[in-house]
């Protein structure tokens, strides 16, 4: 098991992490529970506005764990977004 000593600032991080996380699996349940689409009272269908806070939570959630920069390896692919500066240029 690796251990990390987190900072101040890292510890922010995780906990916006955190919080995001939730964010993302509660409108994740209420998409669940109603349904991709929603039908407005005009009788036009729409997607439903949750899916709104699952994409932007997913994407907020990812963009906060990268920040934590704890990668021990790089993966496989080569599609990886550029390194961290304490990746390249030492900490």
């Amino acid at each position: 098991m690796t251990r990390w000593v987190l900072e101040p600032h890292h510890e922010r991080l995780l906990t916006a992490a955190a919080m995001t996380w939730d964010e993302y699996m509660r409108a994740q349940r209420l998409v669940q529970r109603e349904g991709l689409v929603v039908t407005m009272p005009s009788g036009a269908k729409r997607p439903h506005p949750a899916l709104r806070i699952v994409q932007e939570a997913r994407i907020a959630f990812a963009r906060l764990i990268r920040e934590l920069d704890l990668d021990l390896d790089a993966p496989a692919t080569e599609k990886r977004p550029p390194n961290l500066r304490s990746v390249v240029g030492g900490r």
